[in-house]
């Protein structure tokens, strides 16, 4: 079972990564997202994969006890029900919700996928800090349950390891989520003028837009 935050991440970022779990090991692959603007297309582009995508109900943003309690509510229940092999989980609520309903629910193999750590730890405004708090203690009640913890820079696991939040040995740093370079065919850059600068990312100060614009 693979949970995400949104289905265009679990499409554009993780189908290759389900399609070789098929490939390799015959496995069976079920996908859980919230029911947002692209469900029904990425459902059916998921589907002549032959992986079935199901809808689960939450908000990535809310902070409200009652409505996570009842995400992961429903996680245990789709989890106990289908009784998974493994579960790959993905951005701050999948993993933390999705890793304690796995093991709650009894799922042999648990892992989480860190892309990043998000705008609770890169901000340090009052509101960022407060959620900081809440998001370190689900985090230790959580990641002690996983068997993996992927990160895709030694930054980032430093930083959950400098905090408590895991254990030495449960981190392991990939070098990104990857590319397919059949889908994405590498071919040479066309010829332009020196000093022109090219920005690829979010337009936000995290990401480094004011240096950019600074350069």
């Amino acid at each position: 079972v693979f949970m995400a935050s949104d289905t265009k991440t679990l499409y554009g970022f993780r189908l290759d990564l389900m399609k070789a779990l098929q490939k390799s090991y015959g496995a069976k692959i079920l996908a859980l997202a919230p029911l947002d603007e692209h469900f029904s297309n990425i459902k059916q582009k998921l589907g002549t994969e032959g992986i079935d995508l199901y809808p689960i109900k939450f908000s990535n943003t809310s902070v409200s006890p009652l409505s996570d309690s009842l995400y992961l509510w429903k996680l245990y229940q789709f989890l106990r029900r289908e009784k998974p092999d493994g579960v790959f989980t993905m951005t701050i609520k999948p993993v933390i919700y999705g890793t304690l309903a796995a093991y709650l629910a009894g799922v042999p193999k648990r892992f989480a996928i860190m892309t990043g750590l998000g705008h609770v730890y890169t901000f340090d405004n009052l509101k960022a800090k407060c959620v900081r708090h809440i998001v370190n203690l689900l985090y230790r009640i959580s990641l002690p349950h996983a068997h993996r913890i992927f990160f895709q820079n030694t930054d980032d696991l430093a930083v959950f390891e400098g905090l408590g939040l895991i254990k030495n040995d449960q981190g392991v740093v990939t070098p990104g989520s990857g590319v397919n370079l059949n889908a994405f065919p590498h071919k040479p850059l066309a010829p332009y003028p020196p000093l022109r600068f090219l920005f690829i990312g979010r337009l936000l100060k995290a990401k480094g837009i004011e240096e950019y614009c600074d350069a």
